[in-house]
């Protein structure tokens, strides 16, 4: 029986805020990961 291999893993987080919050869960990440965090904002639809 062949055992599964994770290809991927996808870490998401939501901070709620930016500025200092922001900040420190950026280096949060990237202490886990040891990779660069990537920054996206949500957009609105009214």
């Amino acid at each position: 029986m062949r055992k599964p291999r994770i290809e991927k893993v996808t870490i998401n987080i939501g901070v709620g805020e930016g500025g200092e919050r922001l900040r420190k869960a950026e280096q949060v990440l990237q202490e886990i990961t040891h990779q660069k965090p990537i920054l996206t904002i949500s957009r609105t639809i009214n």
